[in-house]
């Protein structure tokens, strides 16, 4: 029954809209209208129509705000919280295994058809490579915005059809989420690593995985027991066995063989042959069948000899309950430990999940041996609140100053209340759009808001003035005032609206990361504009009759500055030439300020931590690594301001988990709150340099709430040759440009250098007549080197890897590895030489391309605020140098993407200038007011450029979003100014007096409109929690231009009004059309 109501009050809302009135219930909701409208107002728009509607319909508007109001709250609290905006940018990586191929042979057999079958796919921007030895890693990187299930169908086709060596394995196909970043790392520290490793994989991960929200928990730096058989090369020798015969008995029986089903009572049952050890006693008393007479290609046969002796695997080897070899090794504060990474689900709450994974920690933390403790490194929910909290306190007193600039002007408290409850009411009816589309609650959404904050209170200032002006002037009261107030501005607000918006639609057109980063913020504005739209023609002018229409106005004479500003405006038409003068030189004279103000991509931001990286040269052991990582330890431990540090030796990468560099060491490091980490980094960089770590190279960055740990001014070259000699002398001078350019350092030269290989070449001819194939020959050696995992033994409460191995001799010589014995089908055993040629030679030891372009890239952090200079310098020093032929350099990193950004924000601008100007041909009817309104344009670069230079803000992406804004927000001052010169001349007033006297009247709400944004915008200027660090150079370009604009432009463009309307007669077209 109530929605039938509500419904046919909306029926009865719209006809009023058109031709009718319909009356509102006694007392506060009484009918408004009086009898005489029809006398007193004829003709008007149909926007102003609103404002009699809503006058008619108080109780059915009432209750809209009161739905608006609880509906903009439960959104709000319903609303996803978050960092910033989730960005959509596919990255699908195919990893392929080959083992012990080398990486020239990965790269030409593996890789290469690999990448031929995914350039070309449509929507992708790069295919990158590295080939390193035993396997092949491609990455796919799809433009932003592109549906991740797409991408993995569209790759997953083209890998079909390709053909890879025998011995490569299937490629498995993983997307990286640029959002499954971990939203929480714990430790778990104790006295006995092995039983760490147990609590947290049987204990920790379950609990932690059984939240809501959380999609996995990875386990870092586990000590985990396993089985280590280690051969005895002289027994094998005396019983004529190969280490690769006894590799496939173990794992033979360590296997759970399916022999089909069988029928039993109408019903099928698996038939399984169960593992023959499931006891490390079972397995050292293995059978084992030794052949000193073996028959031609029967040696694999041996169990079914006539001549075979048999032994058990305890014979042949030794074998240990030992700790399994660890990919990573993990420590917190220099003890060893175990790390927990926490990732959401892509739908989650970050930091409700947050917060039911701490409580689950605080249970389990009780249930703890003693000694054992769970620690929290990182929340990301913490950054999260604050960043948030800051952004949404700054938002609130930007809105309590724009309050008290509005009461300054007006000196009325109910008139007050009536213009200012159209932020609140605005801003909730935006969220309730927002939650609708899937929007989160992140920093760009509470920018949008803190923005949004002083313009949307504009329109109800331009409508209560115009009241309020007319009551005082004329003594009307009530709804007549009202109408005839609403009728004279309710066009100029909607075309100023309009325009505010429509500088907004060419974000669209701004693709990549900045389109998909700024969006939201773009909407927030948008939806809050329309809304203050709604607000001023709709609720205010209920407002102002409940508390101003009955009321005792104050009839007091011409404002004082209006009287002041009169004579301005008079002096200034008839000295146009040196007004307009003066402007040009301001503006010549901002633009000179450019150079000196530096451009960005964006600001740096960061929270009280630090991530370092260690990196050794490729095939350094993780032992080495883990010593060289202590020595970092002891500089982290030093370093002023360090509360906590962890480290991980071992790094998987990011294409594949199973896939771990093991010459590689992360460092995250908790500062104290009070710690300046921009320093730090620096400080810590250097001091690592000291340690002068052979082949070590270190990057060092604060931790930012944009995740991954490395600095958003990080310049990538990309140095692309066919010939490796001429790459590798190119990645060197590019090296030496970047490392001799000041504000840059951490540079780094990532074409992998030449190792030392030993290649076993095969000879074909020699193991034929030996009845030998190069898997036979390849496989006996393989245990040489390779502590292979050869299966499982498995029982009821456990799982145990078992490795199989030769002795390692780590200084085994090259005559050494000549003569190990190859064990022939027959019983014999030859010298490797017999059969291989074995060599040392210097190889690359991974490959990587870029397009199919073999490709080094030299990387760097720019440390200057002034990232396009340092970058154009870097370029040019590049042009100049002679590298040598073929090679070609692309800039990459930071610059490409400032360089992507500025061009198409600088093209949403002048679309934006088109389209505004449009807006305001169709709201005039006519060119030449909506000219002369355009020359408030430049006025506002005087004050932007001015701003950025005082404030020592650079040109980056937030300013340039603010340009941007300036131009819908500037055009709005000139739109309510020059529609009223239309009125006037429209009625028969001198072109003089039509601008002295609009000019004079719109004075007090320009400047009210106009100071209250500024007011608002000043705490996200001066603010200096993370968020408000990404937009106070748009908070400043939007104040200095608001500034400049307003001052100038109440004297600009009466002059160029004058100048554009000189000696022509006034049309009556030529004001805001009406309907």
């Amino acid at each position: 029954m109530v929605l039938i109501a509500v419904i046919e009050r909306l029926q009865f809302f719209l006809k009023s809209c058109n031709i009718h009135l319909i009356c509102c219930t006694n007392g506060l909701f009484e009918d408004i209208a009086p009898s005489h409208w029809s006398d007193r107002v004829k003709g008007g728009s149909i926007i102003y129509r609103l404002t009699k509607a809503a006058l008619n319909n108080v109780t059915f508007i009432i209750l809209l705000v009161v739905i608006g109001i609880a509906g903009g709250i439960w959104s709000l609290f319903q609303m996803p919280i978050e960092s910033f905006p989730s960005i959509s940018a596919p990255v699908v990586n195919i990893v392929t295994q080959y083992p012990s191929a080398p990486p020239k042979t990965v790269a030409e057999d593996v890789t290469a058809p690999i990448e031929e079958a995914l350039i070309g796919l449509p929507n992708i921007s790069s295919v990158n490579s590295t080939s390193s030895e035993g396997y092949s890693v491609v990455t796919a990187e799809f433009n932003v915005g592109v549906n991740t299930s797409q991408t993995d169908s569209a790759v997953t086709r083209a890998l079909q059809g390709i053909a890879l060596p025998q011995g490569a394995s299937t490629p498995t196909i993983n997307t990286l989420d640029l959002n499954a970043l971990p939203i929480m790392i714990v430790s778990l520290s104790g006295p006995s690593l092995s039983q760490l490793g147990q609590i947290a994989n049987h204990v920790i991960a379950p609990a932690l995985s059984s939240v809501s929200g959380v999609s996995s928990v990875t386990v870092a730096g586990v000590d985990s027991p396993a089985i280590q058989i280690t051969l005895n090369p002289q027994a094998l020798q005396a019983h004529h066995l190969s280490p690769e015969e006894i590799s496939t008995d173990v794992q033979d029986a360590l296997k759970t063989f399916p022999l089909g089903q069988a029928v039993m009572n109408n019903k099928g049952i698996s038939i399984v042959a169960a593992p023959a050890a499931n006891t490390l006693e079972q397995l050292a008393n293995l059978p084992i069948v030794s052949s000193t007479l073996s028959l031609p290609n029967t040696s694999k046969m041996s169990h079914f000899s006539p001549s075979a002796n048999s032994l058990t695997l305890k014979n042949l080897a030794t074998l240990n309950t030992v700790t399994a070899p660890a990919s990573t090794i993990s420590r917190l504060d220099g003890h060893p430990s175990v790390t927990l990474n926490v990732i959401e689900t892509s739908d989650a709450n970050t930091v409700d999940v947050a917060h039911n994974v701490l409580q689950q920690i605080n249970t389990l933390q009780s249930q703890l041996p003693k000694g054992v403790t769970l620690s929290v490194l990182q929340n990301q929910a913490t950054s999260i609140k604050a960043s948030v909290n800051g952004m949404a306190r700054e938002a609130i007193l930007g809105a309590i100053l724009a309050v008290i600039v509005i009461a300054f002007f007006l000196w009325n408290g109910r008139s007050t209340l009536v213009a200012v409850v159209a932020i609140p009411l605005s801003i909730f009816i935006s969220m309730i759009v927002l939650h609708a589309m899937g929007i989160t609650l992140n920093m760009m959404t509470l920018g949008g808001m803190a923005v949004a904050v002083g313009r949307v209170v504009d329109d109800s200032i331009v409508m209560l003035e115009s009241v309020y002006r007319r009551m005082q002037a004329t003594g009307q009261r009530g709804a007549d005032a009202i109408i005839h107030g609403a009728k004279e501005v309710a066009s100029a607000i909607t075309a100023s609206t309009l325009t505010t918006i429509g500088v907004f639609f060419p974000i669209g057109l701004v693709s990549g990361i900045v389109g998909e980063f700024f969006r939201p913020f773009a909407l927030t504005v948008v939806f809050s504009l329309i809304a203050s739209w709604f607000v001023a023609l709709v609720v205010n002018p209920i407002l102002i009759h409940v508390f101003l229409g009955k009321g005792h106005i104050d009839t007091k004479h011409e404002w004082a500055p209006a009287r002041l500003y009169r004579k301005v405006l008079r002096w200034s038409l008839h000295h146009p030439f040196v007004v307009l003068s003066s402007a040009a030189i301001l503006l010549v004279g901002s633009l000179a300020l450019v150079p000196t103000i530096g451009t960005a991509f964006l600001p740096p931001t960061s929270t009280p931590s630090l991530n370092a990286k260690m990196i050794l040269p490729a095939g350094t052991t993780l032992a080495a690594t883990n010593a060289d990582s202590l020595q970092v330890e002891k500089v982290i431990r030093h370093l002023p301001g360090v509360l906590q540090y962890q480290t991980t030796v071992g790094a998987p990468t990011k294409a594949s988990k199973s896939i771990v560099q093991s010459n590689v060491a992360n460092f995250f490091i908790s500062l104290a709150p009070t710690a300046d980490p921009q320093n730090l980094s620096t400080e810590l960089d250097n001091r690592l340099n000291a340690l002068h770590l052979s082949g070590a190279t270190f990057s060092v960055a604060p931790g930012s709430s944009f995740g991954g740990g490395s600095s958003t001014n990080q310049l990538q070259v990309l140095v692309q040759s066919s010939n490796p000699a001429h790459l590798a002398a190119a990645s060197q001078t590019v090296a030496r440009i970047m490392q001799q350019q000041p504000g840059v350092s951490q540079v780094q030269n990532q074409l992998a250098t030449n190792q030392p290989e030993i290649t076993v070449q095969i000879k074909p001819s020699a193991a034929a007549a030996l009845d030998l194939t190069s898997s036979d020959i390849l496989g006996q050696l393989s245990p040489y080197f390779v502590n292979s995992q050869v299966g499982t033994l498995s029982s009821q409460t456990s799982a145990i890897p078992v490795y199989l191995q030769l002795p390692h001799n780590s200084t085994m010589s090259l005559s050494a590895l000549k003569n190990v014995p190859i064990q022939t089908p027959l019983g014999h055993s030859v010298p490797l030489s017999q059969v291989a040629t074995v060599s040392m030679q210097s190889v690359q030891t991974t490959i990587t391309q870029t397009n199919g372009i073999p490709t080094a890239t030299v990387s760097a952090v720019i440390t200057a605020q002034n990232v396009g200079k340092v970058t154009h310098l870097i370029a040019h020093a590049i042009a100049k140098a002679h590298l040598p032929s073929g090679v070609s350099t692309v800039m990459g990193g930071v610059s490409q993407l400032q360089s992507q950004a500025f061009s198409q924000l600088g093209e949403a601008i002048v679309a934006a200038i088109i389209l505004v100007y449009l807006i305001m041909v169709l709201a005039f009817g006519g060119g030449l007011a909506p000219l002369a309104i355009l020359f408030s344009l430049p006025l506002a670069v005087i004050g932007a450029l001015l701003g950025l230079y005082i404030s020592h803000q650079p040109l980056g992406i937030p300013a340039l979003i603010g340009f941007l804004m300036l131009i819908g927000i500037v055009v709005t001052n000139a739109i309510v100014l020059v529609d009223l010169v239309q009125q006037h001349r429209h009625e028969g007033m001198a072109l003089d007096d039509a601008l002295l006297q609009a000019g004079s009247t719109r004075l007090r709400p320009i400047l009210m409109t106009a100071l209250a944004t500024i007011g608002a915008l000043l705490p996200l200027a001066l603010g200096a929690n993370e968020g408000s660090l990404i937009s106070a150079s748009l908070a400043v370009v939007v104040i200095g231009g608001l500034f400049t604009s307003t001052l100038l432009t109440l004297v600009v463009v009466p002059i160029m009004y004058r100048i554009l309307h000189h000696g022509r007669r006034h049309s009556g077209n030529s004001q805001i059309k009406t309907a």
